[in-house]
């Protein structure tokens, strides 16, 4: 939300779907912001992440820990918005 709307000037909502089945759930964030896909950006680095927080680069620390928590993760720029969807795998219980 800061990155896509405040810093960019630009005011909008966000709307967040979900599906939840037997094997998945999904939580899609659309908003129109500018284009923006996390895989395509710099990620922190095990040496930048093992350092304290005031020695690190800043930027990248939120999508790297997003990513890192799911199982899967979509983007797609679509009439305009964009559709960031972060998949998590139902475990099964015998």
């Amino acid at each position: 939300i800061t990155h896509g709307y405040e810093e960019a000037g630009l005011t909008g909502d966000i709307l967040v779907e979900t599906a939840i089945t037997t094997d998945e759930v999904r939580l899609t964030l659309v908003d129109s912001a500018i284009p923006f896909d996390p895989r395509s950006h710099n990620r922190p680095g095990a040496d930048d992440l093992g350092r304290p927080a005031q020695e690190r680069q800043i930027g990248g620390l939120g999508v790297h820990l997003a990513l890192e928590s799911v199982d899967g993760f979509e983007y797609e720029h679509r009439d305009g918005r964009n559709r960031n969807t972060l998949i998590v795998n139902r475990g099964t219980t015998n």
